[in-house]
């Protein structure tokens, strides 16, 4: 087992690292082991170092902590990676780690301790497949995509707390983007029309604190899509103060939520289609996905995976 870090030292909690490439070498359970550190220099560099070094092992089983955010971890999923010779983890130091949130907000603390992670237990996960990339937690078009660009234009300048610039640009992404026709289908079912945010979720938290629902799991075998049509400003607002305050009262009663396990989306009018991956943006002429149900070896702490456990049995009842 070669065990390989990928980190970003450009990550929104950077300070958590700075000094990891130190810290790792001191680590008990890795000393004698076969270990690989690399730095990403750029956004998408983590699927490079991956590709390269999946290219000149290829027979070596692989333990990959990412020490980044959810945007790197995407990066690495889009790596050509067999899992039958690999399995992935997340130490988190990204600016939301949304992607970790599926494990209840408390939790992610459990994800800054290296040691926890290489004795944790592996849960295979679902991930999202696309024509055009993978996602883990959620990809999206509409406003989050206005948001999202918005929030990394500004955070480049800014000290304030990542939150708090997710809030701010919440505010102007949503007041500013206008609804949009798409082409949406879901397990074979047509629900085109005009919309502000078309969402196909895995995870359940979006955008650093646009709550999802609590009864979305990773390995379910299900994705979770929200369709939130044209509606007026003040409806619209209300209806985001439901995703952030966790109360669905709030949605607009036009609003759709719906499980599938395939999808389809693009423009209605074949213009170029702007999605949000993972917090990572990317723009396609159009979107064929499915769940990837049980694929995905992720592992995380004992405790995580003994609640995680608890968890599914009881929406299992």
């Amino acid at each position: 087992m070669t065990y390989l870090f990928i980190i970003n030292p450009f990550a929104g909690d950077s300070y958590l690292s700075d000094q990891l490439r130190d810290n790792i070498s001191f680590i008990d359970v890795l000393q004698n082991k076969e270990v690989l550190i690399f730095n990403s220099e750029y956004p998408g560099h983590e699927t490079v170092l991956v590709n390269q070094v999946m290219r000149f092992l290829p027979d070596e089983n692989f333990f990959i902590i990412v020490c980044a955010g959810t945007g790197s971890f995407y990066h690495v999923l889009n790596a050509q990676m067999n899992f039958d010779k690999v399995k992935l983890s997340l130490f988190a130091c990204g600016a939301t780690n949304d992607n970790l949130k599926i494990f209840g907000n408390r939790q992610i603390s459990q994800f800054t301790d290296i040691e926890k992670l290489i004795g944790g237990s592996t849960l295979m996960l679902d991930y999202i497949k696309t024509s055009v990339g993978n996602a883990f937690n959620t990809l999206s078009c509409g406003y989050s995509y206005m948001i999202a660009e918005i929030y990394k234009k500004i955070s480049t300048y800014s000290l304030f707390n990542p939150s708090f610039l997710w809030f701010i640009s919440g505010f102007i992404g949503i007041i500013s983007h206008k609804p949009q026709r798409y082409k949406v289908e879901i397990d074979g079912k047509d629900y085109s029309g005009c919309y502000y945010e078309v969402i196909c979720a895995n995870g359940n938290t979006q955008g650093g604190g646009l709550y999802l629902g609590h009864e979305i799991l990773p390995d379910d075998g299900l994705l979770n899509f929200i369709l939130i049509p044209k509606m007026n400003i003040f409806s619209l607002i209300k209806t985001i103060m439901g995703f952030y305050f966790h109360n669905p009262k709030l949605f607009h009663k036009n609003v759709l939520r719906l499980t599938g396990k395939k999808f389809f989306i693009a423009k209605e009018d074949d213009k170029q289609l702007k999605v949000n991956f993972d917090g990572e943006l990317k723009i396609v002429s159009a979107i064929d996905g499915e769940v990837s149900e049980k694929k995905l070896p992720f592992v995380v702490p004992q405790k995580i995976a003994d609640k995680h456990a608890r968890r599914k049995r009881f929406y299992d009842v």
